[in-house]
């Protein structure tokens, strides 16, 4: 006759066996986070460099189309209007306070007040766009981007100047990387339906 086990050996191997799916459930689950972390450093990975990519491809076509003496001096210009004493390197590298709106109650008046460097290179971007010099507009959202690189407004423009050139990769890399850091900007998904 089958020898037959006590009731409590049953109650621990049921005990053994739901602690062993639970344990294999939180290596899922933890599995799944860390792949998740490295994806994100990838993602951020790639977004440094299609954002040092435009920097070197902007510098190149500044002194392409104006020559290295007049990029000399936009540097200089930068310098002198934005000195690092009163435009200091942004405090996150992932905010967006580079540039603020203190009269936020006459919207018919736009003020803006540049509080860092990030800040400067975005106002000077936009400026760039204004007088139709889209390689400075680039220099200008790169270097922005690349001092503040989760600041989904910078890499907007910078991915917006990127489709004017045709370079859509580069533009849907930066502009995916945005949508995660700020999923109601329309401005992202605008310069998406372009890309």
């Amino acid at each position: 006759m089958p020898k037959q086990r006590p009731k409590a050996d049953s109650f621990y191997s049921k005990i053994r066996l739901s602690s062993l799916i639970i344990i294999i459930c939180l290596l899922i689950i933890f599995s799944f986070t860390a792949e998740r972390v490295n994806a994100d450093d990838n993602t951020l990975g790639n977004v440094l460099s299609v954002i040092q990519k435009a920097k070197n491809d902007a510098e190149k076509q500044i002194i392409s189309h104006h020559g290295a003496e007049k990029f000399q001096l936009l540097k200089e210009r930068f310098n002198l209007q934005y000195p690092p004493d009163k435009t200091p390197l942004p405090k996150d590298r992932g905010s967006c306070d580079g540039i603020i709106f203190p009269n936020k109650e006459n919207a018919r008046v736009l003020h803006a007040e540049i509080v860092d460097h990030a800040g400067a290179y975005f106002t000077t971007g936009i400026e760039a766009v204004f007088s139709g010099l889209p390689d400075i507009a680039k220099w200008g959202f790169a270097n922005a981007s690349s001092l503040s690189p989760s600041c989904s407004v910078y890499l907007s423009n910078l991915a917006f100047v990127l489709n004017e050139e045709q370079n859509y990769n580069d533009a849907v890399e930066l502009l995916e990387y945005a949508k995660t850091l700020d999923p109601g900007s329309s401005s992202i998904y605008i310069n998406l339906a372009f890309s």
